[in-house]
């Protein structure tokens, strides 16, 4: 699924308020993200978006070591966000 493939629906049209888009640094699918948050910032789309990058990680990190302070702090960011803070 790709939101900024062409024919997919305008970003504008999204019914959330707030978004976070998070990646790793090293991510195989982080220049997606990071296209993704540009593509949302430069969008009609009246929300607030965030971006949280894990510095030295890549795809889906948290999950194969979630003890690791780079998981911890993604969480803590992800919260962070959830609750308004």
């Amino acid at each position: 699924m790709s939101p900024t493939a062409p024919g997919a629906a305008g970003l504008e049209n999204l019914r959330c308020e707030r978004m976070l888009v998070c990646t790793g640094e090293k991510d195989w699918a982080g220049a997606r993200g990071r296209a993704y948050y540009a593509a949302m910032t430069a969008s009609a789309w009246r929300g607030s978006v965030a971006w949280l990058e894990s510095e030295g990680e890549g795809h889906v990190f948290f999950l194969e070591k979630p003890e690791c302070e780079k998981a911890k702090e993604l969480m803590a960011g992800v919260v962070a966000f959830i609750s308004g803070s």
